[in-house]
């Protein structure tokens, strides 16, 4: 807790509400632990150097159409950043931006339909994309493994994204339960539409998925909860399941420290982390949890 307190790129609003849960969920082992995670600006990076914004999910075919159609590229850019703005709004309510969030990701989802894409070119896009994870998402995700802790991603990204990610960065799939959109290739190997369930940044969690998925019935039983994540909408992500421990809410703060946003963000989380392009705090929970 001192090295937490230390860190200045921590901020804790309810030290003591933190020190119970942290003590929680190490006394009670790994085998209580379920890591629940967003994915997009979450476990990858957010901005570049420049300043400019790392690609997320759906950027990365924006970014490949730039290469072809640099108007059509101009105008899913300029829409992407208005509703970007809309869900990040300190000042619109949850029910004012839930159907316009719908609208977005329905409407995101269709221009990845319209290009026809094929199972390689998505593997060759991710491949040349500027997505990436934060520094040390690995030894996070291969901690887990080695101590049989799950980790659940609710993404309203791409989850044949995300998996091509992890392949390509030789990462273990073997205890992790993706729930995102995923792409429908048909016997042409076209992509033609995505899966169901349909997940946007308001549907991520267990109150969206229907009652035979797996998130209940593997990871249900699991009474602590360390979920992760970069927005407000995050911080739902949780529910669906009654568990009779606790939920540790950590939360990267992606933003400038602009008064009213960041008061939500530590009402909502009970640790944020401000510029941290690492995944070291978490690491470090999970060190304490698995050498308890």
């Amino acid at each position: 807790m001192e090295a937490l307190l230390a860190n200045p790129k921590v901020k804790i609003r309810d030290v003591d509400a933190v020190k119970e849960k942290l003590q929680k969920i190490v006394a009670d082992g790994s085998e209580s632990l379920v890591v629940i995670s967003d994915f997009d600006y979450t476990m990858s990076m957010y901005t570049k150097p420049s300043g400019e914004l790392y690609s997320n999910g759906h950027m990365l075919f924006d970014n490949y159409v730039e290469k072809i159609d640099k108007e059509e590229h101009a105008k899913l850019k300029a829409f992407n950043e208005k509703h970007f703005a809309i869900e990040h709004s300190a000042t619109l309510s949850h029910e004012e931006k839930f159907p316009i969030m719908v609208d977005w990701f329905k409407r995101v989802h269709q221009n990845v339909i319209d290009r026809k894409y094929t199972r390689e070119q998505v593997e060759d896009i991710v491949r040349d994309s500027d997505f990436v994870l934060r520094h040390n998402v690995d030894v996070f995700i291969k901690n887990l493994e080695d101590g049989n802790i799950p980790l659940v991603i609710f993404s309203a990204g791409n989850a044949t994204v995300i998996e091509i990610l992890f392949e390509q960065h030789k990462m273990g799939l073997d205890n992790i339960h993706i729930v995102s959109n995923r792409l429908n290739f048909n016997d042409d190997g076209i992509c033609d539409s995505f899966a169901d369930p349909f997940i946007h940044c308001y549907s991520k969690s267990g109150a969206f998925l229907p009652p035979e998925d797996r998130y209940f019935h593997d990871y249900g039983s699991k009474e602590n909860v360390l979920l992760l994540g970069d927005s407000i909408g995050d911080l739902d992500m949780h529910k669906g399941v009654d568990r009779s421990g606790v939920t540790l809410k950590i939360g990267f703060y992606n933003h400038s420290e602009n008064g009213t946003l960041l008061e939500k963000y530590l009402d909502g989380f009970d640790i944020i982390l401000m510029g941290d392009d690492t995944f070291d705090v978490l690491n470090e929970v999970v060190k304490k949890v698995l050498s308890a």
